[in-house]
């Protein structure tokens, strides 16, 4: 009985549930929900069946085991999804503006973050069914409203304005995984040398700067400093720039100009020769034997 009580509280859960979403589909604003399969249905009215006995209650046991081993395997493949394409959502909300047998018009708000990035999407998305004799339909965006914690990137701004004055959805989520890449590339890159190199190795700005300090062991004053930027460029392009800069007493420069002159031109072909992270490695190594 306790057993039976138990199970019934749960389908009595989910009635609650359904009536509340229910309210809200009736205020014309849902968050998006999963598509049910016939299978997952089936369980859900299992659960929700009030019958007793001992073969219902079995049912209802398998339903749950069921329902509990879909859940994992959704969470796995969404925290997969989340891996692979660096975005992750925390809200996602429609509101239905306009509705006709051949067009809709929906509200979509969009919250969450792509790496360190917050962000926060508004467009109208309509729906309207193309006048050719079949079921295709065309959507566009308008409306687009984003909103970036782009304080510290005055070129990212540059680049949400102009793809809000283009309802350039695409052009939006796809530079800002590939500007998130990039700057994770740079701060584990950073971390890495970090661990390496503690002794020599500062961040003036913390590690998800964008510049790296390398101090001489042997000339005190004497510093090597990595700046590290990523832009966007206002269509969307994603570029880094690595430089090396240098702050050497006045008598060192005298002793050796020539030396301090070529200093950064030698690093940008180390660069193009080794890459990012083996150039700057044997840059630290240079300065520490």
């Amino acid at each position: 009985m306790d057993q039976t009580a138990a199970l019934q509280a749960q389908a009595e859960g989910l009635r609650a549930e359904i009536t509340a979403l229910q309210q809200q589909r009736d205020h014309n604003l849902t968050p998006m929900n999963l598509h049910l399969g016939d299978h997952m249905q089936d369980l859900l009215g299992l659960l929700c069946n009030s019958r007793a006995g001992v073969q219902a209650d079995r049912r209802r046991q398998n339903a749950i085991s069921l329902l509990k081993a879909q859940i994992r395997e959704s969470q796995e493949s969404l925290d997969q999804q989340t891996q692979f394409n660096s975005f992750s959502l925390t809200t996602c909300n429609f509101q239905t503006l306009d509705l006709s047998a051949t067009k809709v018009v929906q509200k979509v708000c969009l919250a969450g973050q792509c790496c360190d990035l917050l962000f926060q999407v508004e467009f109208q998305l309509s729906e309207v069914k193309l006048e050719d004799g079949t079921e295709r339909t065309e959507r566009t965006v308008t409306g687009l409203n984003v909103v970036l914690n782009t304080e510290h990137i005055p070129d990212l701004s540059s680049f949400v304005t102009r793809v809000e004055e283009n309802n350039d959805l695409l052009l939006l989520f796809r530079t800002m995984r590939r500007f998130c890449q990039r700057r994770a590339e740079r701060c584990t890159t950073y971390q890495g040398f970090q661990e390496k190199y503690a002794s020599i190795i500062s961040f003036p700005g913390g590690c998800r700067s964008e510049v790296m300090a390398i101090n001489h062991p042997k000339l005190p004053g004497c510093v090597l400093f990595i700046h590290w930027s990523v832009g966007v460029s206002i269509e969307g392009q994603v570029t880094t720039n690595i430089e090396l800069l240098t702050k050497i007493p006045e008598t060192a420069v005298q002793m050796s100009s020539s030396l301090v002159e070529e200093a950064p031109q030698s690093f940008r072909s180390l660069l193009v020769f080794l890459g990012p992270k083996d150039a700057i490695d044997a840059l630290i190594k240079s300065v520490s034997v």
